[in-house]
């Protein structure tokens, strides 16, 4: 494994800190909710807290923060379990799991019993959404998870090596395998957020998402490439090395290339948002701003984790701080750990 340094990555979206008091509650209900639920002591440490507060517009409710931090805390859990540090019987333990996940996801969400300990965690994240959000809300985020699962189960062959991954099909799976969506879905339900589905169904708001989806999924892959490529053997499927693969180029050619797509999709983001907004509806204008949220977050906690700096404060040593300038030619720059 290569380390590199990332470029710089444009962003021009502000990130505002979370309220410290907000994500000390959060962490001690994770704590608690762990207990119940032990998919893993050390996502206790992981940073799914940081991440529901980074990605979501503030002011945000305490408790659905805490419900959030709770689901990406089980979705770290999942894909480092059944795919990033996944055994070679994983695909099997995978797919025998998947019809029970799918099951807690189906309309119209009967109760679940489980003592698998994802499967009854997911259901009790499912029943507490259920409980606190709109039913059109529900129904998109259970649409969007049954596409992410489903995506892992195509992901696994491809890992193994029993399955090509060429540009194409890499822009399709990522932005399913990363369950974007329905946490994009969460952090608008925390912010008072709810767009009709009609309303998101306009062919410009679609497009929109789906850029921010694409730069939150290939911008990750900058900063995960360390992590998932740690251990040789499995194929990792990352943009750098999908174009490494395709195109036969170096991994600092794939590097740069990775972070040109990050600053045209976000250059795209903005003149498609420019022409929207002066006519859009109000929840769209605040739809926008959770995407917004979500880039720039993305990007802040990357930099900082731990799930991608065993040491952060060492890493932060290594690389020195980040620079932001709240400007139009404003560029977001950390260095890769290694």
């Amino acid at each position: 494994m290569t380390a590199f340094a990332i470029p710089d990555l444009y962003c021009p979206f502000p990130f505002t800190p979370p309220d410290p008091g907000h994500l000390e509650l959060a962490r001690t209900e994770l704590a608690t909710w762990l207990d119940r639920f032990p998919i893993g002591e050390r996502y206790l440490r992981a940073g799914g807290v940081e991440f529901a507060a980074y990605t979501t517009p503030g002011p945000a409710d305490p408790a659905p923060l805490s419900l959030t931090a709770q689901f990406h805390t089980w979705l770290f859990a999942t894909d480092d379990t059944y795919c990033d540090e996944a055994r070679q019987d994983a695909p099997a333990a995978y797919l025998t799991l998947l019809p029970q996940l799918l099951t807690v996801l189906d309309p119209p969400f009967l109760p679940v019993t489980s003592t698998h300990h994802f499967v009854a965690a997911l259901a009790d994240l499912r029943d507490r959404l259920l409980r606190s959000a709109a039913p059109h809300q529900v129904l998109r985020f259970a649409d969007g998870m049954r596409e992410a699962l489903l995506s892992l189960a195509w992901e696994l062959p491809v890992r193994a090596g029993a399955a090509p991954l060429g540009i194409d099909a890499y822009r399709s799976l990522r932005r399913r395998n990363g369950a974007v969506g329905p946490c994009i879905e969460l952090s608008a339900l925390i912010s008072g957020i709810a767009p009709s589905t009609d309303e998101l169904g306009d062919p410009r708001v679609q497009e929109l998402t789906t850029l921010a989806i694409d730069h939150i999924g290939i911008a990750n892959d900058l900063w995960s490439y360390t992590k998932e490529t740690r251990e040789p053997g499995p194929v990792p499927t990352l943009l750098p090395h999908v174009l490494m693969a395709e195109r036969r180029i170096s991994l600092p050619e794939a590097v740069t290339e990775t972070a040109r797509l990050c600053d045209n999709l976000i250059a795209a983001f903005e003149t498609g948002a420019s022409r929207l907004e002066p006519t859009a509806p109000p929840q769209i204008v605040r739809h926008l701003d959770v995407l917004r949220t979500w880039i720039r977050g993305n990007l802040e906690w990357s930099a900082h984790c731990r799930r991608y700096h065993h040491d952060s404060g060492a890493a932060a040593a290594r690389t020195g701080a980040s620079r932001w300038r709240p400007a139009r030619s404003a560029r977001y720059r950390r260095l890769g750990p290694g």
